[in-house]
């Protein structure tokens, strides 16, 4: 119980409190747009209303709903004619349902991890960044598979990468060297102005539990548990590989306006995707798209 009150004041604080991250650049934005959609200005829930959903289902479901704009963007692109949002969090679900008012949107206080769902009684579902937080993760796959209609969609968008964050030593060199390229006001460290970021550090375990008790627990496991469990109709990449530790602690001095900024942006983005393609770092973010073949 002492467990799931700490990840829920974590991802309440949060809310207010979010240090901007790799995925909240614009230019970044874009890049991973084009990498699932071919199209930079159409992002990836966008991508999927318009290629697998010619008209709404009646109703989704949203597991670790947030404040809940998956659901709002769900209903405004078509996807489902009502959705259910379930989080763990009390503060954010209040702020989804005071943002939800007059929509089709039900929100509920719901442990995942304990996920108890109605057969077949959701035609879609969609898990955004949810997943790497789940421990008994077979178990609300399996829930999701008895509560989802049979040949209905389950969207995921998640971090798929090593568990708490223990990445290969190869990886957090690779970043080094390219972290060396980067102008230093540019790798002023958002909590220590005064410092300039050299290295890419190792994350220690006790570090990332202290903070969040669930943060990325089995994220090495999900890919093999979707697949066992659902038919995989897409997958793609959503880049991130170098981009996720490198600018950790350091996108907040890259300004949107600034074309140089941007500049540098592009460069790292185009550099990221190249190692990637050529498998000398594996994906770590990704987005199914998976059928519930019951």
């Amino acid at each position: 119980m002492q467990t799931l009150a700490q990840t829920a004041q974590f991802w309440d604080k949060i809310e207010h409190d979010r240090p901007k991250q790799f995925w909240d650049l614009p230019v970044v934005q874009k890049y991973r747009n084009r990498l699932v959609s071919g199209n930079e200005h159409t992002g990836a829930l966008q991508w999927f209303a318009e290629t697998y959903c010619r008209e709404p289902v009646r109703r989704g479901l949203s597991l670790g709903c947030g404040s809940g704009a998956q659901e709002r963007t769900a209903l405004a692109l078509g996807i489902a004619q009502c959705m259910v949002g379930l989080d763990i969090a009390p503060g954010r679900l209040a702020k989804a349902t005071q943002l939800a008012q007059g929509l089709p949107i039900e929100y509920e206080k719901q442990n995942i991890n304990a996920l108890q769902l109605k057969e077949n009684t959701y035609d879609f579902a969609l898990c955004k960044t949810i997943l790497h937080h789940i421990t008994k993760l077979e178990h609300v796959l399996s829930e999701l598979k008895k509560g989802l209609k049979p040949g209905s969609l389950l969207y995921v968008d998640e971090y798929i990468g090593p568990a708490r964050f223990q990445f290969p030593e190869k990886v957090l060199r690779i970043g080094d060297q390219v972290l060396g390229e980067i102008p230093p006001p540019l790798r002023r460290l958002r909590h220590d102005t005064y410092s300039i970021k050299s290295v890419i550090s190792r994350i220690h375990p006790e570090t990332v539990i202290a903070a969040d008790p669930s943060e990325a627990i089995r994220s090495d496991e999900i890919q093999t548990l979707l697949k066992k469990n659902f038919t995989v109709v897409a997958e793609r990449s959503t880049g991130g590989s170098l981009l996720f530790r490198l600018l950790d602690g350091i996108a907040h001095n890259f300004i949107p306006d600034d074309a140089e900024h941007n500049h540098i942006l592009k460069v790292l983005c185009t550099f990221e995707e190249n190692i990637i393609r050529k498998h000398m770092l594996p994906d770590i973010f990704k987005v199914y798209v998976l059928k519930n073949d019951k």
